[in-house]
């Protein structure tokens, strides 16, 4: 629960730090416009980093082998079976 937390507190900083960023940017003389291209620039090149080490991770992983087996097996299975009727008030 306390990860939870503390997770939603890092997202929630991500903006504020970001404004932070931008302003310090803006500091050196830098037009306000370009200082907020600038970071938004960053971000993008993270998101980039990150797709890219995540198609590789998920690149390696391979099927599920057995859950498919298993899943043809079951429709095998069903396609043999006889359906029963419902069982009506006098049955019960």
């Amino acid at each position: 629960m306390a990860g939870a937390i503390a997770a939603v507190i890092a997202l929630a900083s991500i903006p504020m730090f970001s404004f932070c960023f931008v302003y310090a940017i803006h500091t050196t003389g830098l037009g306000l416009v370009w200082c907020f291209l600038i970071v938004g620039g960053l971000f993008l090149v993270v998101a980039a980093v990150a797709g890219l080490l995540a198609y590789r991770f998920f690149k390696r992983i391979s099927p599920p082998d057995r859950t498919i087996n298993s899943s043809k097996a079951t429709v095998d299975v069903l396609k043999n079976a006889k359906p029963r009727p419902a069982p009506t008030s006098k049955q019960m």
